[in-house]
């Protein structure tokens, strides 16, 4: 059931058991309560309408029309009503893949349990949630003292991995870039006390708090900005440079997008690396923000600076651009 806990993995429950009881509130837990169920039933929406877009001649798919069915909301009589129509169908019915009608059935109980939840004493007596899922240890990070940095990077990169990436739709830290350097590496701190998942922006404070023991790796941010299909992307990572080498680490929810090993010669390597893998997935790179080096000894109140440059990568000269930017580093 891997594919149905993005939300729940990498110590989640664990968290709230111990750490997020004494510092939510009961509305903050209501509040997450109903996001995650928000999250499944959408996922839920999902499964049925590949499938009726596939099968649509077909019954039960062929008694709702399709326009209809469509603009129905979650809360819609026309998809009510053919979701009521599947979770009553045998696992075997030939007009679901078998795997999909077992999702779309798991996923209706995982959110009636999600729904009797009131208290955080309910997410601990839970014995649904216990037997459907593991609770594996809080993720660790060892460094050795006596490691290259290049293998130290290799390890903070896997500790962000262990964290995992937060598909909730809500971050679980709020970080604010305008806040002290202090404040941003408190909420660091948090998410490792924590060991839940985190974002793009999280992933990159967390970074910094985890790389400031390397004093031969330069660092910086990069911000991108993507469009398909009409809708805006945004995205940050976490630049390091190393003996004249680029790489970056950070987190996405493509493999591609975060980790970079510190292997390209030049800034416009990396860059352009990115630009690849963003078409792969049918994006259009529009513009690249990038910050000022971040030391490592900073003072507390001092605040880090995430645009220093922002090139449109629609300029004719952009990789020229990237080019200088480097040379100011």
């Amino acid at each position: 059931m891997e594919d149905l806990s993005p939300f729940l993995s990498n110590t989640f429950m664990s968290s709230l058991y111990k750490k997020i009881e004494n510092e939510y509130s009961q509305e903050k837990l209501y509040d997450i309560i109903k996001k995650m169920i928000r999250f499944y039933q959408l996922k839920q929406k999902n499964i049925i309408f590949t499938n009726f877009e596939k099968n649509r001649h077909d019954f039960p798919f062929s008694y709702f029309n399709k326009e209809e069915m469509l603009k129905s909301e979650l809360e819609g009589k026309a998809y009510q009503e053919l979701l009521t129509i599947i979770l009553k169908l045998d696992s075997n019915h030939p007009i679901f893949e078998q795997t999909d009608i077992i999702k779309v059935k798991f996923i209706d109980g995982f959110i009636s349990c999600l729904k009797n939840f009131k208290t955080l004493d309910a997410f601990k007596q839970s014995t649904t949630l216990k037997t459907i899922y593991s609770i594996p240890k809080k993720p660790t990070l060892s460094l050795v003292n006596d490691e290259p940095s290049i293998i130290k990077l290799g390890r903070i990169q896997n500790y962000l991995n262990e964290l995992g990436y937060n598909n909730l739709g809500i971050p679980f830290f709020e970080i604010n870039k305008s806040s002290s350097y202090s404040s941003l590496m408190k909420m660091a701190k948090l998410m490792i006390n924590t060991g839940l998942p985190i974002k793009c922006l999280e992933a990159t404070v967390l970074g910094i708090y985890l790389t400031n023991s390397l004093p031969i790796v330069d660092r910086f941010s990069i911000s991108f900005k993507s469009e398909v299909n009409g809708k805006i992307y945004r995205h940050i990572v976490l630049a390091v440079k190393i003996r004249g080498n680029y790489g970056a680490i950070g987190l996405s929810r493509k493999d591609d997008l975060h980790w970079k090993e510190p292997v390209y010669k030049t800034l416009k390597e990396l860059i352009l690396d990115y630009k690849t893998s963003y078409r792969r997935h049918n994006h259009e790179l529009l513009e690249i923000k990038m910050g000022s080096k971040i030391p490592h000894e900073i003072f507390i109140n001092d605040k880090i600076i995430w645009k220093r440059a922002v090139i449109k990568c629609t300029d004719k000269n952009w990789l020229n651009t990237v080019d200088e930017f480097s040379k100011s580093m």
